[in-house]
């Protein structure tokens, strides 16, 4: 997917570039109900977690963003179940940063201001791989049940390369199981639109370690409206 450059980042839906194409349903309800999954090689994949991404930035790591007014969520807006996901987007010289995340919780939870972090990014990361390692998503704080909006951004090390720094809701996740079988996962899951009608920004994530970048896997979403 391509985020938006400049600190603030920008909201995402069915129009961005990335974005697995969904029909807007105008005044209508759109629910997904089947996603079938094939990887090539499942090697180092353990499941694909199919996201609704609401918010993306794009950082070069040459500085540090510091304090962003982030625009406000369109979907999931009270930020109940919203996961903070960082990854490799250009691949980065040899320092190794941290990136720090100021966010404010779910409105439902505790106080504002909650700090997380990747942890130190893994030497030679492939784009686009994700920190924490093997990880969805960055830890939240004790007692939080997602994130309604990110205050401040910190980049420890600073050089060459770029990140992708986003909000998403998780949808589904489908276990990969052998190479080119096909899983399939159903459900009645409603899909938010926002105030133009607009689906979401639909994606997957592989699950995987090692810092190499993953196969392309193959999917298919069958969605209803009404």
């Amino acid at each position: 997917m391509v985020g938006t450059a400049g600190n603030n980042g920008g909201i995402m839906n069915e129009t961005d570039a990335g974005a697995i194409p969904l029909t807007s349903p105008g005044s209508n309800d759109k629910y997904l109900l089947k996603c079938g999954v094939s990887v090539p090689s499942n090697a180092g994949i353990a499941a694909l977690l199919l996201i609704d991404v609401l918010w993306l930035a794009n950082y070069s790591i040459a500085s540090s963003p510091g304090a962003i007014t982030m625009p406000s969520l369109t979907r999931y807006i009270d930020g109940k179940g919203v996961q903070i996901g960082c990854a490799v987007n250009t691949a980065l010289s040899s320092v190794t940063p941290t990136v720090t995340v100021t966010y404010n919780p779910a409105s439902s939870d505790q106080g504002t201001g909650h700090s997380t972090n990747t942890g130190a990014f893994a030497a030679s990361l492939a784009a686009p791989k994700m920190m924490p390692l093997a990880t969805p998503c960055l830890p939240l704080a004790a007692g939080d049940s997602g994130v309604s909006s990110i205050t401040n951004v910190n980049i420890s090390a600073t050089g060459t390369g770029s990140i992708d720094l986003f909000l998403y809701k998780p949808l589904a996740m489908i276990p990969t199981v052998n190479a080119n079988s096909i899983i399939e996962w159903d459900g009645f899951t409603q899909l938010p639109v926002d105030s133009g009608s607009n689906c979401g920004c639909l994606g997957f994530l592989a699950l995987s370690g090692g810092t190499s970048a993953c196969a392309t896997e193959m999917a298919m979403l069958r969605t209803v409206m009404g």
